[in-house]
């Protein structure tokens, strides 16, 4: 499993992964990982900046770029890229807060 898959199958972001993990781009290996809390996750289109993609998803209208920012703490927002999971929307709070292990070996 590709990191941005784990991400969104745990509905985090896949700068949270990376940022508590150490780890990039690729194939994840079997194991248990560090999450940030979950929130309500989309996938970034290709070819898409942040401006435009606050412009262009209707899930995102009335989302101003501090919102999307305070949603996305690990995100770089200016080096969004095609695949990438972000949060668009509160921490899911239904999540234990001790929860701090994922496995991603499905």
């Amino acid at each position: 499993m590709n990191l941005d898959d784990f991400a969104f199958s745990v509905n985090v972001t896949s700068a949270g992964i990376t940022y508590k993990n150490g780890i990039y781009l690729g194939n994840l290996p079997n194991g248990s990982y560090c999450a940030p809390l979950s929130c309500a996750v989309m996938i970034v289109p290709s070819n898409t900046g942040t401006g435009s993609l606050l412009l262009s998803e209707p899930q995102l209208a009335n989302v101003t770029l501090p919102q999307f920012a305070a949603w996305n703490p690990d995100v770089l927002l200016s080096q969004l890229r095609g695949g990438e999971v972000v949060c668009i929307g509160y921490r899911l709070i239904n999540t234990p807060t001790n929860n701090v292990g994922v496995v991603a070996d499905q």
